[in-house]
């Protein structure tokens, strides 16, 4: 009479084991390469995959818009002109950054406006003067 296995006991003793840094090595021999190449694509896009690379232009921009307005939109519009001839891309990104620097700009602008007239008020001795 044969008792039943544990399918999952099963499985474990089927499957094989990980590679581990030693099969690695022996796998590479002198050169290290990869056990497998895995990637990913999003439902509906294409598997080439582009490998142009990103603007450090376009990345600084971005970047900067949150921190330096003006620099994001000096190296804002140097990411566009230098994403045009298709050579990195960036190109969003880019005009995310002018956009975002030219918004905190402008932030920066209303708020030392406001500076400016709640000083005007406090040393006017809460009376509001213009002109």
């Amino acid at each position: 009479m044969r008792t039943q296995a544990d399918p999952a006991a099963e499985l474990e003793r089927r499957a094989p084991a990980p590679p581990t840094v030693r099969d690695i090595a022996v796998i590479g021999g002198e050169q290290e390469r990869p056990v497998a190449h895995i990637h990913f694509t999003a439902p509906g896009k294409s598997d080439d995959l582009d490998h142009t690379p990103i603007s450090g232009f376009a990345i600084t921009s971005f970047v900067a818009a949150f921190f330096i307005p003006v620099v994001a939109v000096v190296f804002g519009h140097l990411a566009i002109r230098h994403t045009r001839s298709g050579r990195y891309a960036g190109r969003k990104m880019a005009i995310a950054g002018v956009i975002l620097g030219w918004i905190g700009i402008v932030w920066v602008g209303l708020m030392a406006l406001a500076l400016a007239l709640g000083v005007m008020v406090v040393t006017a001795g809460g009376k509001i003067i213009i002109g």
